[in-house]
């Protein structure tokens, strides 16, 4: 009886781990520029309020 000894990886289980991983960092870096989207309206509205009130 021959054969590799070592690790075998089976193709459906790696393609669901790299969709997995994929959406993760969608994710992220969906939030990171909600963050930056929010902070840019918040200056904006800043601005807008000090030139209304001042």
């Amino acid at each position: 009886m021959s054969g590799r000894k070592g690790l075998g990886v089976k193709a459906d289980d790696l393609i669901d781990r790299l969709e997995a991983n994929a959406y993760i960092e969608v994710g992220r870096a969906t939030r990171k520029r909600v963050k930056k989207r929010n902070a840019r309206s918040l200056t904006s509205l800043r601005s807008a309020l000090s030139g209304i009130f001042c």
